[in-house]
């Protein structure tokens, strides 16, 4: 196609921005309630061994340890995204304007979030 104008790619600069940094909030939101649901579950946990000590105990104290280990593992992941898109938005402040067509043709090539989690880890 045709090529952009100064002010063409400030306008799509700043909407691209604006969309990734959308993403950091969200992601900034369900980290902190990832968070709370880890203090949640290790509070249980702990308050188990207290009153609760036999077979059936020691049961939903693995299913706890469980829950504990997989909401960890989502919150690793969420991590990594939000530090991508964070490095996304620096990178887009800062290039000109073929970096910019550049980061974009990244971002269109990730058909998934699995995708954006690999590049994440770069």
């Amino acid at each position: 196609g045709r090529t952009l104008t100064g002010k063409e790619t400030i306008t799509m600069l700043k909407y691209n921005e604006g969309i990734y940094q959308g993403k950091i909030d969200q992601l900034t939101e369900y980290i902190s309630m990832l968070n709370g649901h880890i203090e949640k579950l290790t509070t249980y946990k702990d308050q188990l061994k207290m009153f609760w000590d036999d077979v059936d105990g020691m049961n939903l104290s693995k299913a706890l340890q469980a829950a504990l280990t997989s909401t960890n593992n989502q919150l690793f992941y969420l991590q990594k995204q939000l530090s991508f898109y964070k490095k996304m938005v620096a990178e887009y402040s800062s290039a000109s304007a073929d970096v910019q067509q550049k980061i974009e043709n990244a971002f269109q090539a990730m058909s998934s979030i699995g995708g954006i989690a690999a590049v994440a880890g770069m």
